[in-house]
């Protein structure tokens, strides 16, 4: 059977509630810190020490190949579709799945960042438009994921800190691939906790990483470990 192709919009919101509408499911995507929901100006607290803290400021990446598949085994693709999603927007984001329920979704898969493809086809427009601070250059690509902010273990006379995450030529591509399994686990929300990539950033002697290459590369490795699906 060939597969079926459906449309998957990103719509803005104001709530954190699983919800439906019009036959449509609504998937939100969150950014976490340990348990509290990330809000742009506001300090986390790190667990290197009690004095240690990090204001986080901007959060924002591409997620593409958003795709399901159903229990027996047909994958509904997104084709050419990606969707940029914005901590400074006045609200999180969500992924509305035109389906009427979960009961027959298996799995859900999807990537944080842009294929080698993408990046050599040049500037694109909807999400991939360099207005919203994602594209380096022709040669550099896309950034698929950026973090800033500010953190009293920063050495540098401002205290903050920049990580923008970028690169599609091997060995050193930083596009992210995620599935998981709705039928066992369910699926209210996509969840990014920070605090746990965070661990990974050398604040006090590389606050900055902004352009590919193998600290991006292994940093971006690091991001399979903050996503996980709620129930």
């Amino acid at each position: 059977m060939k597969p079926l192709f459906i449309a998957i919009s990103l719509f803005w919101f104001g709530s954190s509630l699983f919800g439906q509408s019009n036959g449509a499911i609504e998937i939100p995507f969150q950014f976490y810190f340990h348990n509290d929901l990330i809000v742009a100006g506001e300090y986390y607290q790190l667990p290197t020490s009690a004095k240690d803290s990090i204001r986080i400021e901007v959060v924002k990446c591409i997620v593409s190949n958003v795709a399901i598949t159903d229990i027996e085994g047909i994958t509904l693709r997104v084709e050419n579709s990606f969707f940029f999603i914005d901590l400074d927007d006045s609200s999180s984001c969500k992924i509305t799945l035109p389906i009427s329920s979960l009961d027959r979704i298996k799995s859900i898969q999807f990537s944080i960042g842009t294929d080698s493809l993408t990046n050599v086809d040049g500037v694109r427009g909807g999400a991939l438009d360099p207005i919203h601070g994602m594209y380096w250059a022709w040669h550099s690509g896309y950034i698929n994921f950026k973090l800033e902010g500010a953190s009293s273990l920063c050495s540098n006379a401002d205290r903050t800190f920049q990580y923008h995450l970028g690169g599609y030529l091997s060995p050193f591509e930083t596009i992210q691939h995620f599935q998981f399994d709705v039928k066992q686990n369910g699926l209210s929300a996509i969840r990014m906790d920070l605090s746990k990539w965070i661990t990974y950033l050398d604040l006090q002697e590389k606050p900055t990483v902004m352009t590919p290459g193998a600290v991006a590369h292994d940093l971006a490795k690091h991001l399979k470990e903050t996503i996980t699906i709620r129930p």
